[in-house]
């Protein structure tokens, strides 16, 4: 075996067997790639042709059915969605649709809509416009907008990136719609480029984004040589990236995909540098190992890591933005031989798969890139694990081809997993525990158990709620499964990870009937904090109201008992007086000691004035609860005002005034569920009393308004809560402090429409609080 030697390549000098390639080197290895056939596969996957569920079965191509039909899993089971009821009647029963489509990412420019630009988006918004209602269809005629609808998406990719089972939503007030009429729309617009799976009505709490819990990446990669070149000197193979491949070699090798300004002596700097280290510059490899790259993967497995390093183009790769943790559930790399017409034993393709909670932008290109030069140059196992210590994005390589990316949403592990053995489910439960620094014993029956009863865990809410009754009976009288202390063990934190999902989606009166569960989770969570893998399960705490006790006045005492004892003796006059006059001398040290307490009282006051300050600009001073509007009319002596009648669970009804006419109809208001705050200081607005402030969200120009929505199962009067913010709200907001003015800067939608307060989103029990304007400012 040939000795390591250390090779430098952008300040990256661990150790390898050979040299590794440069960031030129690595885009002209990708790229020089016969890519076709792996396009024309999206291309029959999307159409309904081909599968990828049996993608990773050895020595298999994917070939269609004698049918002419792939066998798949039911897409209802790839992606569970919330069945709780609306409680929603009549008019205003809104029509919530979940529509799973797939596309050839190479005929898109992305998923976002953009102008004068072909993206999935800008198709399906545009084939929803007949099916949007009469007063949305008024509104955009009115702006002079094109009439379209408005699609909710569970991730946007990039220009390029395939998608299979990409799940969006769509609602509409209209009744008379059928999903079949919807997919019809779809699939007339896109002319085969892009395909309605399925399609169906669901509940008006589900949310795409919310609702997949699982994301998955395959990437396609190439392991045949591109054939000659043909007579006009184009590679029919490659012909979509020959088309213009000067201007994508200096896109793709730009600071933003490599996080350095390239030049052409990068070669010369590398000799050079290696010459004064005294290091040996090599000819470098020309092909590498699938089984190395599958090795350098499975070190991602069941680890939470910061991917900064292998992010491109985002505020988390510049310093800013959200976190850059990433709990990768599963990652291997496997050859397989792909189906395609030029071949009967297929074409030889190396199919990485990776599944994570969460994925970073360009982040599974950029890992496939660096995981094949690191093959390539035969790197230690750990190497991908150095690299994300890195200082710079320059020790990654720039990213993969776009094209031969494809992204697939699921809550059903079962896709993932491709068919496997049963033991993988426990081993993703393994991958859980190593994550929150546990062990996982399996000689212990125990856990063992446990383990079981986590995969066994059923997914209906009637079964679910059986089963989580008889684990409070288990829990009634500990702390934790395993053991009398309160020391978590493996079997806690692989029961948690089943049980989040369900626990998460209980209603207030559901929680109450297993409280020892709940008390439970919340234990977990925190002494884990696994509530920054799967989210945070909120938990309402009981309030203890006691009296404080009065101060007690200290009285020394008398060390001896003696003349203890003499001073209960009854003392004649005589007596009295000359006792008084000892006592005299003492009165000094009192009032020193006086004086140093009101010193010290000083001081405490100017130390609690940042506490006062933060708490006054805390969220939590609000009392925002959730309402229903009974009834709406007009102002007497207001033209923009309404009058609102709104039931927030006190056994009456409160009287709101908005200033929300020019936006919505008194009938478009009636029974309405809306999110208020209803601590602010009563008061007469053009003579008619208001006591609450209906929370509303408004685009940049004021030009569309609507309240918040919150979500369904949510009750009048339940307290909005808010991750991580706790406190008592104010009885009544005093107006002199500006508490509202100060807090009000900090509340907005997100780009998926999510209520939030500092990017904390607006928690009930049944989920968060929605608008259907993103980034807007919410007041």
């Amino acid at each position: 075996m040939a000795t390591s030697r250390v090779y430098v390549h952008y300040h990256h000098a661990d150790a390898c067997s050979k040299a590794r390639w440069n960031a030129r080197e690595t885009f002209k290895f990708m790229y020089d790639r016969p890519w076709k056939h792996v396009i024309d596969f999206y291309s029959n996957v999307v159409e309904g042709k081909l599968s990828v569920l049996n993608l990773f079965e050895p020595k298999k191509s994917l070939l269609v059915n004698d049918d002419g039909k792939t066998e798949r899993k039911p897409i209802e089971t790839e992606l569970e969605t919330c069945t709780r009821k609306d409680g929603r009647m009549g008019r205003w029963e809104r029509v919530n649709f979940k529509i799973v489509l797939s596309y050839n990412g190479s005929s898109f420019d992305g998923w976002q809509k953009q102008p004068d630009l072909h993206t999935v988006q800008s198709v399906v918004e545009k084939s929803l416009g007949g099916f949007v209602d009469d007063r949305k269809a008024q509104l955009l005629k009115k702006k002079c907008k094109p009439l379209e609808g408005r699609v909710l998406v569970a991730g946007r990719t990039d220009k390029g990136v395939s998608a299979l089972h990409q799940v969006c939503s769509f609602y509409t007030w209209r009744k008379d719609i059928e999903p079949v009429e919807i997919e019809d729309a779809i699939n007339k617009d896109a002319s085969g480029k892009l395909r309605v799976v399925s399609i169906s009505k669901v509940s008006r709490a589900f949310h795409p984004n919310f609702s997949a819990k699982w994301r998955r990446y395959l990437y396609i990669f190439p392991l045949d040589n591109a054939e000659p070149l043909c007579e006009n000197g184009k590679n029919h193979e490659n012909l979509i990236f020959d088309e213009n491949l000067e201007k994508q070699t200096e896109g793709l090798l730009s600071e933003e995909n490599t996080g350095v300004i390239l030049s052409e002596d990068d070669e010369l700097e590398i000799e050079e540098t290696g010459k004064v280290y005294g290091l040996e510059v090599v000819e470098k490899p020309n092909d590498f190992s699938v089984s190395k790259v599958d090795q350098l993967l499975q070190q991602l497995q069941g680890k939470v890591l910061s991917y900064k390093m292998f992010a491109r183009d985002t505020k988390a790769a510049r310093n800013e933005g959200p976190p850059t943790e990433c709990l990768m559930y599963h990652a291997r790399a496997a050859e397989i031989r792909l189906a395609c017409s030029e071949s009967v034993e297929g074409r030889r393709v190396m199919c990485v798969e990776l599944v994570a909670n969460r994925f970073l932008r360009k982040m599974v290109r950029v890992l496939v890139a660096t995981s094949i030069r690191e093959a390539a140059a035969g790197a230690e196992d750990d190497a991908l694990l150095k690299l994300l210590e890195a200082s710079s994005r320059r020790a990654t390589a720039p990213p993969a081809p776009s094209e031969a990316l494809c992204k697939h949403f699921s809550l059903d592990p079962e896709p993932f997993l491709g068919g496997a053995a049963e033991n993988d489910v426990k081993k993703l439960y393994s991958d859980v525990l190593k994550a929150s620094g546990k062990e996982m014993s399996a000689q212990n029956d125990e856990v063992s158990k446990w383990l079981d009863f986590s995969e066994g865990f059923p997914a209906n809410s009637k079964d679910c709620i059986a089963a989580l009754e008889k684990l409070n009976v288990e829990l009634a009288s500990k702390s934790v499964l395993l053991g009398k202390g309160l020391t978590p063990s493996a079997a806690d934190v692989a029961v948690f990870s089943a049980l989040h999902s369900s626990v998460l989606d209980l209603s207030d009166s559901e929680k109450t009937k297993v409280p020892h569960v709940i008390r439970w989770m919340d234990y977990i969570q925190n002494k884990e904090q696994l509530s920054t893998l799967f989210g945070p399960i909120p938990v309402k705490l009981p309030v203890f109201d006691f009296e404080v006790p009065k101060n007690v006045i200290k009285m020394e005492a008398n060390p001896n008992p003696k003349k203890a004892a003499e001073s209960v003796k009854p003392v004649d006059k005589s007596e009295a007086q000359p006792s008084a006059k000892k006592t005299e001398p003492e009165e000094p040290k009192k009032k020193v000691t006086v004086e140093k307490d009101a010193k010290k009282e000083k001081k405490k006051p100017a130390e609690t004035e940042p506490a006062k300050k933060e708490a006054e600009i805390s969220v939590s001073l609000l009392n925002i609860q959730v309402g229903l509007i009974r009834k709406a009319w007009k102002h007497p002596s207001a033209d923009s005002l309404l009058v609102e009648e709104i039931d927030v669970g006190e056994g009456k009804v409160r009287q709101v005034v908005s200033g929300l006419a020019k936006f919505c109809s008194p009938d478009d208001l009636a029974n309405r569920p809306v999110v208020l705050i209803t601590n602010v200081k009563p008061g007469k607005l053009r003579d008619v009393m208001s006591e609450g402030l209906v929370l509303c969200a408004s685009n940049e120009d004021h030009s569309v308004v609507e309240p918040l929505l919150p979500p369904a199962g949510a009750k009048p009067g339940e307290r909005v809560s808010f991750s991580g913010i706790e406190g008592k709200p104010e009885d009544v907001l005093n107006p002199k402090k500006k508490q509202l003015e100060k807090i009000t800067p900090h509340l907005y939608t997100d780009e998926n429409g999510v209520a939030t307060y500092k990017g904390t989103p607006f928690m009930t029990s049944a989920g968060p609080c929605t608008s259907t304007i993103p980034k807007a400012t919410i007041k």
